[in-house]
């Protein structure tokens, strides 16, 4: 009987939660009314060429298996991949996700189908080969920041029915996203500042807004690479011993190591989002001679088309910098806590409330063991400075990730205030669970039961001995496809219990919602 490596375990935990995902959402979408808003309209997405009363099978197969993922913002993602930025509102789209599908569009054969709902099936294809591609990456990266091998797997395990899973499912970016920015970290964290990095790192912010943000990575690598360099130097003159270097040389090894990778990876994370700014500008405040189709003419209160007269430019092309950003998401997005005007509204708040619980209880475990290292906002060991290191506590008693987490965290602070106040309310856990791995981390620790014996990583290159997996996953579900210990663990604790709750409650619950179009979701 074959015996699964724990990597190929999370690729089938992958591929098995994306089939559960499309079941869900096909039974939901047949058997519930869809949810019929009455106080707004939302985006439609109008297919060109128009869609024809006559379907063939495979368009009848498409819109009865996968129409349950043709909800809310993903009409947009199809409408910019089909017809690019023809309304002023898709323009909260960044074009990263929508290229890769024209890109797949336009090396496959359309003839038995109709482009619209090739788009979809090809939509649904890419994130699902890419979701299994994510939690590889997630696995790999977990193993080299937590080294271990327990808690690395449970994050894989977590990711694979996320709370946000429905969309990395249905014709959102947030999959390519994910693998994205899990693999720009991985370099980072393996390899430092380098190509690899920086490319990935700007694919992910062409694709998403809160890719902007890697940022703080970049600047944190490049302050601890120049702070450690510093010490080193200062240390061996302090002692009186002679330095192999002198302080020209420093300078030029930190050049070399941390300020040319440095401006490159940062470079790569702000181009893509200036460029779609200047290219937004061009596209709506300068005349242009693009020719749309006529079905797209007809629904141009969408949207003010060019070539347009000048009274009738958007505001923002005003501006002493125009930018489109800010105003796209104030006047089409609800612009974050300030939506909220009546206590209806309320329970949209509390979505979000769970993943920004557990992130605050972690920052106040991690700071109560490691605050000293906290202060020195994790730029500087003990190690470094001559001093004894401390003895770290165990990890499960003290409910707080290793200290190298720390830039993670920091960094999921300011995504959850970003996005707090750029989004609505109810999104703040879908950009958390696709743009940080900090979640699956946390969640991993805290549904960790009392009596396990973490399993320390000695060797990275090392993840397919049978020994290393039989001391994290039970000896038969290694002889077994579906089952894991993700489930099968009971002794977690209250805490523990509900993060369980909340994970397979929002995967089932609002894989349901969304399929029948409830904001909720």
């Amino acid at each position: 009987m074959v015996v699964w490596s724990l990597r190929a375990k999370i690729r089938f935990s992958a591929i098995y939660s994306r089939h559960f995902i499309f079941a869900l959402q096909f039974f939901s979408n047949h058997l519930v009314d869809n949810y019929e808003p009455k106080d707004h309209k939302p985006f439609k997405w109008i297919p060109v060429p128009e869609l024809s009363e006559k379907k063939s099978i495979m368009d009848e197969i498409v819109i009865f298996l996968l129409d349950g993922f043709k909800n809310q913002e993903s009409q947009m993602y199809l409408h910019v991949a089909n017809n690019g930025y023809v309304y002023d509102n898709t323009l909260k789209v960044f074009p990263g996700y929508p290229l890769l599908l024209k890109g797949a569009l336009y090396i496959t054969d359309n003839s038995f189908i109709h482009q619209a709902y090739l788009l979809q099936l090809l939509s649904f294809l890419i994130n699902t080969g890419l979701f299994i591609l994510a939690a590889d990456i997630i696995y790999s990266l977990s193993r080299l920041v937590l080294r271990d091998e327990y808690l690395a797997y449970k994050a894989a395990l977590l990711f694979c029915i996320n709370p946000s899973s429905v969309f990395f499912s249905a014709h959102y970016a947030e999959t390519f996203f994910s693998l994205c920015l899990f693999l720009g970290l991985y370099f980072l964290e393996k390899n430092g500042m380098g190509i690899l990095s920086a490319v990935f790192l700007a694919v992910a912010s062409f694709t998403k807004d809160v890719g902007f943000l890697n940022l703080i990575f970049i600047a944190y690598f490049s302050m601890k690479n120049v702070a450690v360099e510093t010490i080193l130097f200062v240390r061996k003159r302090k002692n009186g011993k002679s330095p192999e270097k002198s302080i020209p040389d420093i300078f030029q090894d930190i050049w070399a190591s941390t300020f040319f990778p440095g401006i490159c990876n940062v470079l790569a994370a702000t181009v893509p989002f200036v460029f779609f700014q200047w290219f937004s500008y061009t596209a709506y405040c300068v005349r242009s001679t693009n020719n749309f189709h006529a079905d797209l003419l007809k629904n141009g209160k969408f949207r003010k088309m060019p070539p347009m007269p000048n009274e009738n430019i958007s505001s923002w092309c005003m501006d002493d910098t125009p930018m489109s950003y800010f105003y796209i998401h104030s006047t089409y997005g609800n612009f974050g806590i300030a939506q909220f005007r009546d206590i209806d509204e309320l329970p949209l708040l509390l979505l979000s409330l769970p993943a920004i619980v557990l992130i605050g209880s972690q920052i106040y475990n991690f700071f109560l063991v490691n605050r000293r290292y906290a202060l020195r906002f994790g730029l500087i060991d003990n190690a470094l400075l001559g001093i004894p290191k401390l003895r770290v506590p165990p990890l499960v008693p003290t409910q707080s990730l290793p200290r190298e987490t720390f830039i993670y965290l920091f960094h999921s602070i300011v995504l959850v205030v970003a996005t707090s106040i750029i989004y609505p309310a109810q999104e703040v856990t879908r950009h958390l669970c696709s743009g940080s791995p900090i979640l699956y981390w946390i969640a991993a620790l805290a549904t960790t039961p009392a009596q396990t014996s973490l399993v320390p990583i000695l060797n990275l290159k090392d993840d397919n001995r049978e020994e290393v997996a039989n001391r994290v996953e039970k000896r038969l579900n290694l002889r077994n496809e579906h089952a894991t210990i993700l489930l099968q663990e009971k002794e977690c604790g209250d805490m523990g219990n509900l993060v369980k709750f909340f994970f397979i409650t929002s995967f089932l619950v609002g894989t349901g919602l969304y399929a029948n179009d409830y904001p909720w979701a």
